[in-house]
């Protein structure tokens, strides 16, 4: 990759689409390609920086969150250990409370399920109800 590669090798190196690319270049996440006639050239930072920012943006992290790191230097260099574990854990801690919220409105769900089926029954057992039963027809 010495002379570099151009957008659809990239595209096809790290999974993202072209117009993704050019989003990444648009909001800072990737340094200013070089240009070969009209062509821009990519190297092998733009690569490693196209494929953290799909990684990252699978475990949930936002563009905005990246560009404040790319505003401190090349992404790929702007993320250190301490900041990414750091943001790993917030994610994770994010994640572990939507899981909670989830959790509970499952809960919520299936005390309203039980709720219904205690109306069917009282329903069913009203003679009220069981008269119009047999007067409907295919009841």
């Amino acid at each position: 990759m010495s002379d570099g590669v151009l957008i659809g090798q990239i595209c096809r190196l790290t999974g993202a689409t072209p117009k993704a690319v050019r989003l990444y270049e648009s909001l800072g996440l990737l340094p200013p390609a070089r240009r070969r006639g009209s062509y821009r050239v990519f190297d092998q930072e733009h690569v490693d920086a196209v494929a953290l920012i799909r990684q990252a943006q699978q475990l949930g992290f936002k563009l905005k969150e990246l560009q404040s790191l790319a505003s401190q230097g090349p992404l790929v260099e702007a993320v250190s250990l301490g900041f990414a574990r750091q943001a790993v854990e917030q994610k994770r801690e994010a994640l572990a409370q939507q899981i909670a919220d989830l959790q509970a409105q499952a809960g919520h769900l299936a005390a309203f399920a039980a709720v219904l089926a205690g109306a069917h029954e009282l329903a069913c057992a009203c003679p009220q109800v069981q008269v119009r039963r047999k007067q409907t027809p295919g009841a």
